[in-house]
């Protein structure tokens, strides 16, 4: 029989693993030619590109996988194809989590980097390193989703193109 404050742990281990669900998904297909794991702060427009990002590589037999940025220590670049980072700026510079993670894992070549921001100069602040990763960035606007979700897609296949080639 169930005390309330065991009732209590229950349910706020209940509430902390879904809350974790919500934000991880997984879009598996058979036989993956490729994974791709997106690390993101959530937004309306970073949600709408993870979606069309989703729909775009699961077509091409791509499996993602998705997580927030606070997240992101659970994702090592080397057990995907590729990462991709949605970040966002804020006092002229890119969110710390975004650029840990860069640091961390030394600019990997398999991480595109990409910034809602109008000016690509922020997207680097001063604490990115202009010559290890080129930033894509975009106005953090639902028109924008399209435009940038295919300039993604564009250096995910750069990407794979060069790891297949290896």
């Amino acid at each position: 029989m169930f005390n309330q404050k065991k009732m209590g742990y229950f349910v706020f281990i209940s509430l902390f693993l879904l809350s974790i669900k919500l934000f991880s998904q997984t879009y598996e297909v058979e036989n993956p030619k490729a994974k791709v794991c997106i690390l993101y702060y959530k937004t309306k427009y970073k949600l709408e590109v993870i979606k069309k990002l989703v729909e775009k590589l699961n077509n091409e037999n791509i499996s993602v996988y998705s997580d927030i940025i606070k997240n992101m220590n659970k994702y090592n670049p080397y057990d995907y194809n590729v990462i991709i980072i949605l970040s966002g700026a804020a006092m002229f510079n890119p969110y710390p989590g975004a650029v840990k993670y860069l640091k961390k894992h030394n600019y990997a070549k398999n991480i595109i980097y990409f910034c809602a921001v109008y000016a690509k100069n922020t997207a680097y602040g001063i604490s990115i390193d202009k010559k290890k990763v080129d930033a894509i960035t975009a106005a953090s606007e639902i028109d924008n989703v399209k435009e940038t979700t295919k300039k993604i897609i564009e250096r995910v296949f750069q990407i794979i193109g060069v790891l297949q080639n290896e």
